[in-house]
């Protein structure tokens, strides 16, 4: 999250967050946060999807800058093509579109195959933090305290037992 983001203006409309290139104001991506993730992950959610569409313009800004197409096995969603330019993240489980991505032209495969799994790679790593949290959450969600659904009087309670 050090990177300066210089080709790459983000918008915020509710929930949606829009990915725009400063040089021709064209939307390259979007997505939409979840109402269960925080503060910090929703930031970090943003950021990392705004460095992957920085990287991507200055690439096809200036051809002499190598293209870091890394990949990873996406295991939570999976990237669908609508068209040749346009793809949708969806979650592997409900089927819900999380982020859609629009590609300048199907001839600069590198570049879009980067991004796409970028952009994949954030998704999931958003829905992995906050499944992780909530389970976390739900692990350690005990009552401090006598239960007042059982009848339990604590020093009072019968001798017979």
């Amino acid at each position: 999250m050090g990177k300066q983001l210089n080709l790459v203006y983000v918008q915020q409309s509710g929930t949606v967050i829009q990915f725009y290139n400063k040089v021709d104001g064209f939307c390259v991506a979007m997505i939409e946060l979840s109402r269960r993730a925080t503060y910090t992950e929703n930031t970090t959610y943003i950021f990392s999807v705004a460095e992957a569409v920085e990287q991507f313009i200055e690439e096809l800004v200036d051809r002499s800058i190598a293209v870091n197409a890394a990949h990873r096995a996406l295991t939570v969603v999976t990237i669908v093509n609508v068209t040749s330019v346009h793809k949708t993240v969806h979650m592997v489980k409900g089927g819900r579109i999380m982020a859609r991505i629009q590609e300048y032209n199907r001839s600069d495969a590198l570049n879009n195959l980067s991004l796409e799994n970028k952009i994949g790679a954030a998704v999931e790593d958003y829905l992995k933090v906050i499944g992780k949290r909530l389970k976390n959450t739900k692990n350690t969600n005990y009552q401090i305290g006598r239960n007042p659904k059982v009848k339990d009087y604590g020093a009072f309670r019968s001798r017979q037992g």
